[in-house]
Order: C-alpha cells, then sequence, then structure tokens
C-alpha cells in the first residue's frame, strides 16, 4: 500500500470520535425506527476499525460504515437512503479531516529506526517454534 494512505490510515486511530450528533441528523431521523445517533456512532467506529485493518484506503472503508445501515434497517426502506447519506456525509468529512492530518505528519521529517528481531525459538519437548516476543504460551 502506498505509504501516504498507510499513515492517512495511522491517523484514523488520532481521531476523536464524534459526539453530539443528534443536531447533525436530519429531522425526519425520527421516523426510522432506529436511534439516529446511535447508527452514525456505530458507522464511525465500524469505519475506523476497518481503516485500522489498513487493508484498504480510508475513504474504501466507507463500505463498512454503509453495512451498519444496513444491518439496522434490514428489509425496510423507508429511511434507508436518508440513513446512508448521512452516514456518508459523517465519513467523507472524518476522511477530509484525516487527510489534512495526515499531510501534516507527511510533511514532517521521516525518522527512521531500524531494530534487530530476536529469531524464533524452539520448545524443547515439542521442538514447535514461537516468537520470544509474542505473549503468552507458545504454540
Amino acid at each position: 500500500m502506498d505509504p501516504r494512505e498507510l499513515l492517512t490510515a495511522a491517523c484514523v486511530a488520532a481521531l476523536p470520535a464524534p459526539i453530539g450528533l443528534r443536531d447533525a441528523l436530519p429531522d425526519r431521523a425520527g421516523s426510522w425506527g432506529v436511534d439516529g445517533e446511535w447508527l452514525l456512532v456505530e458507522a464511525w467506529t465500524r469505519w475506523q476499525s476497518a481503516c485500522a485493518e489498513g487493508e484498504a484506503p480510508v475513504a474504501d472503508c466507507a463500505r463498512a460504515a454503509s453495512a451498519v445501515v444496513y444491518e439496522a434497517f434490514g428489509r425496510r426502506r423507508k429511511g434507508r437512503d436518508e440513513a446512508l447519506d448521512s452516514v456518508q456525509r459523517l465519513i467523507t468529512s472524518s476522511v477530509d479531516q484525516v487527510r489534512r492530518r495526515a499531510e501534516k505528519e507527511y510533511a514532517r521529517p521521516v525518522r527512521l529506526a531500524q531494530m534487530t528481531l530476536p529469531p524464533l525459538e524452539a520448545e524443547p519437548i515439542t521442538g514447535r517454534e514461537h516468537d520470544p516476543l509474542t505473549l503468552g504460551k507458545p504454540g
């Protein structure tokens, strides 16, 4: 993945969770049949989690947010398009915010660090290898 996209995804974790979203909801959000503020927070949280996985560009992770709407509405269609639009606006705003933050970070001087990782260790009885840096029991 492009280093700028990795940095952008890393900056998503630094974004504060959105608060006070009730005011950002459309007037007809009460007819959705689900708590609109919960829906937006859950969608944003899923988007943030998808970004943390780093498998796709930040903007493409919006699918995880949209999935929340489809799960909450099920087969009902009334209000779903408005909810999707609200989620899309929230995610687009967050993507813009995180891209600005990432550009500031990317403009800073880069400091590279090099380290030597210990080799895998073999268990004396079974001979299975394990990573000595991993917490917990080997195997």
